[in-house]
């Protein structure tokens, strides 16, 4: 989401305004393509805030999404079609989340 403000006569206008990324959506369209059939649970390393977890979930509804990434303010921003977010590469934590 990107955040516009701008001042007017002394008034301040704010405009929310979706961020287009047709890279992000075209990355992860491909990735799906190569996703084996019956992958179920998928893990999204380096998630960022998630657009293309968004994509990847309008074409494969019913798996479980979890988000990776090394920065918490990114995990806190993921939209609720992720399922579980983790924070850093740690073996144990993977292993519990049952990656």
């Amino acid at each position: 989401m990107l955040i516009l403000k701008s001042v007017r006569n002394g008034n301040v206008h704010i405009c929310a305004k979706a961020l287009e990324d047709a890279f992000t959506a075209e990355r992860y369209e491909q990735f799906h393509r190569f996703l084996p059939r019956d992958a179920i649970r998928i893990l999204d390393v380096g998630c960022a805030t998630g657009r293309g977890g968004v994509r990847l979930k309008e074409l494969r509804p019913n798996c479980e999404l979890a988000g990776l990434d090394c920065v918490s303010e990114r995990l806190d921003e993921l939209p609720a079609c992720y399922a579980a977010k983790i924070l850093g590469l740690d073996r144990k934590t993977l292993q519990r989340k049952g990656f």
